[in-house]
């Protein structure tokens, strides 16, 4: 990491503010010498534009010198990515604990009314097949 004497965190929050997202959170793939992805979500209050999406992801990819970085709009991310990156990720900052509230909640909410529908077919489907 060629980023002087900031952290990771320290990249992901002056970034992420500078574009104007409210939270983030930081998932570490793999251990050891051999990580594999660092995935870096945030939360905005409006998606942004697909230009500031590269835009981030041009800059932490340059200020961290990392190859491998998967980059992650929550607001806009796959319901089973998000819930897995708000139960498992580590927060790195959050300027609105009221926000962040609402969309775990909204999220959670969603991600278990889908597994239990899900659930709920996958028995319809055995019943069937017996």
């Amino acid at each position: 990491m060629k980023s002087g004497d900031l952290s990771i965190d320290d990249v992901i929050s002056e970034v992420g503010r500078k574009y104007g997202a409210i939270c983030a959170y930081k998932l570490q793939k793999g251990e050891g010498e051999s990580k594999g992805a660092l995935q870096v979500a945030f939360i905005f209050r409006e998606e942004p534009s697909k230009e500031t999406f590269h835009s981030i992801f041009e800059e932490l990819s340059k200020k961290l010198s990392l190859s491998n970085i998967n980059l992650i709009i929550l607001n806009k991310a796959p319901l089973t990515i998000s819930y897995i990156i708000l139960k498992q990720g580590e927060q790195v900052y959050c300027d609105d604990k009221e926000i962040l509230k609402r969309f775990k909640a909204k999220i959670v909410e969603k991600y278990l009314d889908f597994r239990n529908e899900v659930r709920g077919q996958t028995e319809i489907s055995l019943e069937k097949a017996r």
